[in-house]
């Protein structure tokens, strides 16, 4: 994978046991500078496991002031017992986000379950979607279907990487926002993925037409706390 703008999103789905958090780990999060990772299910209990440190999340709130650090490379854990727990946390986790400075360089944030935290925490996943370039956090959401991630974060999308699938209306949301190419992520063996990033899409519209198309993005506002 390319390296990551402060602009884009990445979708990152698949089944379990395909190859999808072993991508995440070693492909996004072991090759950003600084990183945070929303971990739902502290799968980032080891100091070894991609270079973080696992930080639970009320030390993390008090010390906000982690995110302006120059070597940010952490694991937020959060403790819950429900999916409104959950997305408790991930709506103050999200805010104190959104206060990073864009100064203090690239903050590559990974939200683990995203599709858990549709339900309650939608208004947020769309909030990053939308905005988190202007706080220079390219965000990567990670997920088990593409029917459960939020149609938001799908849309905003600017480079998917895509594991096994074999829904029908998961394969039926990815074809019609991406393309025909994803059809074969029903096929895809373990460690096998389709991959879409916009920039090609939007440089080979560029070659076929005068002049850059312009995209327009839904604009959100920050959720009501």
């Amino acid at each position: 994978m390319r390296s990551l703008e402060a602009k884009d999103r990445v979708l990152v789905i698949g089944s379990t046991g395909f190859g999808k958090s072993w991508y995440v780990a070693h492909e996004i999060v072991a090759k950003a500078g600084r990183v945070d990772v929303f971990d739902a299910k502290a799968e980032y209990s080891s100091k070894d496991y991609a270079g973080l440190t696992a930080v639970a999340f009320d030390e993390w709130i008090a010390r906000r002031g982690l995110l302006d650090e120059g070597y940010h490379r952490i694991a937020t854990q959060p403790t819950w017992r429900t999916p409104e727990d959950l997305s408790l946390r991930f709506g103050a986790w999200t805010s104190i986000l959104s206060t990073h400075n864009p100064k203090s360089g690239l903050l590559v944030a990974v939200i683990e379950e995203c599709g858990a935290l549709r339900k309650y925490a939608n208004e947020y996943l769309e909030w990053i979607a939308c905005q988190s370039r202007a706080w220079n956090v390219p965000a990567v959401f990670v997920g088990q279907r593409a029917v459960h991630v939020s149609p938001t974060v799908r849309e905003q999308a600017s480079l998917v990487v895509a594991f096994r699938q074999q829904g029908t209306e998961d394969l039926k949301a990815l074809v019609e926002r991406f393309g025909p190419d994803f059809e074969r992520c029903s096929d895809l063996g373990v460690g096998q993925y389709v991959l879409w990033d916009q920039r090609e899409q939007i440089a080979a519209a560029e070659t076929n037409a005068f002049g850059r198309q312009n995209q327009k993005g839904k604009k959100c506002r920050k959720p009501k706390s």
